[in-house]
């Protein structure tokens, strides 16, 4: 578990700086020829990242360190999640189909993040072995247990190269190949579904799955919920075109390559920049006011960022903006032992773009 902990933040780092620059080469102008190499550098690199997660989420499970963390949110999440990764995922004559059933509470109590790595994992397989034809994800009411508690069932059909029969048994079993056609132009650890399976097995529901090779397959989960409590069931009315604004963010990181990178992207946002080399650096910096954002990196010489934080919090106990945390560390409860030391967020690494959308829409709202 050590050596695969330090493997994945020594991994995380540089893969941080190929996934930024690929972000980066996206923004600007390129012939056909460099789109298809830009194109295959980022499906690799992405290929990569899942291949370490997968790694380190399997090995969790096997130690029996995963616990879920369940909390309200609204039953929409879980699909726009997966339109969301369909659209950016998708580059073939594939219709992408979602369906929620009405008799569904609009908000839920489960575990978001690894609901969603179920689904993410079963839509990715569609994806992937998938040429044309269509993909439907199908979320509806299974039963209900007793008055607060009931099963969620969620269906993911595609039109794909389906599964033969003689690798039924092997389904979500580790490291196991179960489709029909070549493996070697399709990466992965082959450890997806068996993740899958203990996942949905920790949410207490059933896992299976039907296909016909050459016409398709279709696999099915459920996870138990609960009913949001009343005071969470809150209806927000949604800004579709939030309003952008600059953000004066302060970057603490140690390494180069991922201070240029970072700028980069929150530049090319509309951000402005400043960059300090450590955790003392940006403690003598920070004044309230100063900054409406701090990116802290974790693990840092001199000072690392959580003592950093600590010691900016006994310097201003009022007045500071957001502190975001920023490590490779990427283990179960990680996000939340960073966040009773202080932190007001947490991304772990590789860093992208999209992250920095999302904690910079956040902070840039409530600072208004």
């Amino acid at each position: 578990q050590k050596f695969l902990a330090s493997m994945s933040h020594e991994i995380r780092t540089p893969l941080t700086g190929v996934l930024g620059i690929t972000e980066l080469l996206e923004s600007t102008l390129l012939d056909k020829t460099q789109k298809e190499y830009h194109n295959i550098l980022k499906s690799s690199s992405e290929n990569l990242r899942k291949i370490i997660d997968q790694v380190l989420d399997y090995s969790r499970i096997e130690a029996g360190k995963v616990r879920l963390h369940t909390h309200d949110f609204p039953i929409s999440a879980i699909s726009s999640s997966a339109e969301n990764l369909f659209n950016s995922m998708c580059l073939k004559p594939i219709a992408f189909h979602c369906t929620v059933d009405s008799a569904l509470p609009d908000v839920i109590k489960a575990d978001l993040r690894r609901i969603t790595q179920v689904i993410n994992n079963m839509l990715t397989n569609a994806i992937k072995y998938t040429e044309q034809g269509s993909i439907t994800l199908d979320i509806k009411l299974h039963s209900w247990l007793n008055d607060d508690e009931y099963l969620t069932e969620v269906n993911i059909t595609d039109t794909g190269a389906g599964i033969e029969k003689n690798k039924f048994d092997n389904i979500f079993k580790a490291f196991s190949n179960v489709h029909s056609i070549d493996s070697a132009n399709y990466e992965g650890a082959g450890l997806g579904l068996s993740i899958c399976k203990e996942l949905v097995d920790l949410h207490g529901g059933t896992i299976g799955f039907d296909s016909v090779q050459g016409k398709g397959s279709r696999f099915w989960f459920t996870f138990k919920t609960r009913k949001a409590e009343e005071r969470n069931i809150v209806k927000v009315a949604v800004n579709e075109n939030p309003e952008k604004r600059s953000l004066k963010i302060l970057f603490a990181e140690d390494k180069i390559m991922t201070q240029k990178i970072v700028k980069i992207l929150l530049e090319n946002m509309g951000h402005s920049v400043s960059l300090v080399n450590n955790g003392k650096e940006a403690l003598d910096l920070v004044t309230p006011g100063m900054f409406d954002l701090v990116l802290m990196d974790i693990q840092m010489p001199v000072m690392d960022g959580i003592t950093a934080t600590s010691r900016l919090r006994e310097k201003f106990p009022n007045g500071l903006p957001p502190i975001v945390g920023l490590s490779a560390n990427n283990f179960e409860g990680d996000r939340e032992k960073y966040m009773e030391e202080g932190l007001d967020e947490f991304i772990s690494k590789p860093l992208k773009k999209e992250n920095f959308q999302r904690i910079t829409e956040i902070f840039s709202l409530n600072r208004k």
